[in-house]
């Protein structure tokens, strides 16, 4: 068992524990015990549960890889699942494409997609639409907390809400 999230953590796990049994010779049980203990880093699939509220906070600088595993995560849970994101950045000519995708995609996983910036938020939108994700469900936030506002609104009809914060946010 882990606290970790997502598929690229279990992958890196396994993998650490191959190589620790057979190149080191160390006991499958002390890994189970290190495992167990493993600790997210700040900011990195970090999982914050606030009761009504799970808080996958992915918040620090992302790439298209690592926006679709942190999706992929997301889509593992029952819950009303909501992105918030400024989108990627420092992807030159090809920011407006990629960040189309990273609409396109969470359109295919997320009930909610919170852009934040609005110039950043018109490429994350035109994905999510051209996908056929509803408008209605869209929300462009000036500022995070504004951001954040909405999704404390949304009435999840008592189910619980997880929050992907994506990518560079406060």
């Amino acid at each position: 068992r882990t606290r970790l999230i997502g598929e690229a953590n279990v992958v890196n796990i396994v993998g650490a524990i191959a190589a620790a049994n057979d190149a080191y010779g160390i006991p499958l049980a002390d890994l189970k015990t290190a495992v167990a203990n493993l600790k997210c880093v700040p900011h990195r699939m970090e999982l914050i549960d606030r009761g009504a509220t799970i808080i996958i906070d992915d918040a620090f600088n992302s790439n298209p890889h690592g926006a679709a595993a942190a999706l992929d995560a997301i889509a593992l849970f029952d819950a009303v699942k909501i992105i918030v994101t400024p989108g990627m950045i420092e992807l030159g000519e090809k920011s407006d494409e990629l960040n189309a995708a990273l609409g396109a995609n969470a359109a295919a996983v997320c009930d909610y997609i919170v852009a934040v910036g609005e110039k950043q938020a018109k490429p994350i939108v035109k994905g999510a639409l051209e996908r056929g994700f509803d408008e209605s469900k869209i929300f462009v936030a000036r500022t995070f907390n504004e951001g954040m506002a909405f999704v404390n609104s949304i009435n999840s009809n008592g189910k619980k809400k997880v929050v992907l914060l994506e990518n560079d946010l406060p």
